[in-house]
């Protein structure tokens, strides 16, 4: 996948107000599952990204931008139009709004966690085929928001499934950890179900306990076959084929024997 020439210039102008501020800007969402996995259809019209700067820092940001002439909307301050009309959603996630762990809006008072943000600035790499200087968030990191940002809303936030369900059927399906002991150990009966159980174990070996308890509080949820969220969850499939219960199941119980494996 590449990035459009106006996306590109967006995004560079973007990088040129962050390093004036000794700050970076980190592609998380759709673009940077696309940049991971290009051959999958995975539309999306807005690029996210999120901003090592506090709230104090974010408006001077802002105040640049809008001089730029640039767009924000009134009712999504996180949405912000370029002067191309590219849509780039910017979130702040500072080090004191990581710690307290969500972000309030001050004119909307729009809650959104940033609950997994720390990882985002820590594990961003470089992805040279977007076309672009911007880093980008890696799989893993990528599955922790979604599960984040499902739990913050689980019925607004359905969508969030869908590149769950993704990442379970493709995450390191072209390596050869797909035959590592650890899978073979695992005795998950597919070698299909290989993705699902070393996201669940890559995931293990990232998360804090507060992030743990909620990765776990989300397995309960998505698990419980009486609930909307399980079906939801099986409907979230991209390939029809994938959409029945005992598929969606065996890619559960797959994740969360990664997530719950003994490392010792």
């Amino acid at each position: 996948m590449r990035l459009s020439e106006a996306q590109r210039a967006a995004l560079s102008e973007l990088n040129d107000i962050c390093r004036n501020r000794n700050t970076e800007a980190v592609i998380i969402g759709a673009v940077a599952f696309q940049a991971f996995y290009p051959n999958r259809d995975r539309y999306t019209r807005d690029i996210d990204l999120a901003v090592a700067l506090d709230f104090e820092d974010f408006n001077l940001m802002q105040a640049e931008l809008s001089q730029r002439g640039w767009k924000q909307e009134q009712r999504r301050e996180h949405r912000w139009h370029s002067p191309g009309g590219e849509v780039l959603d910017i979130i702040p996630a500072g080090m004191q709004l990581r710690q307290a762990g969500q972000i309030t809006w001050p004119g909307s008072d729009m809650v959104m966690s940033l609950v997994g943000f720390e990882h985002v600035f820590k594990s961003a790499i470089d992805m040279p085929a977007l076309g672009t200087d911007s880093k980008v968030v890696p799989p893993v990191v990528l599955a922790l928001l979604k599960v984040v940002a499902f739990m913050d809303d689980p019925q607004g936030r359905e969508k969030d499934l869908s590149d769950i369900r993704e990442l379970l059927t493709l995450y390191e399906a072209d390596t050869d950890r797909v035959f590592s002991d650890e899978v073979f150990a695992a005795e998950l009966g597919d070698v299909s179900l290989a993705s699902a159980f070393l996201l669940g174990l890559d995931l293990k070996l990232l998360v804090s306990e507060r992030e743990r308890l909620l990765v776990e509080k989300f397995l309960g949820l998505i698990s419980d076959e009486a609930k909307r969220e399980f079906s939801a969850f099986v409907r979230a499939a991209s390939l029809f084929s994938a959409r029945d219960e005992d598929t969606a199941r065996k890619q559960l119980a797959a994740f969360s024997a990664g997530f719950r494996w003994s490392h010792d």
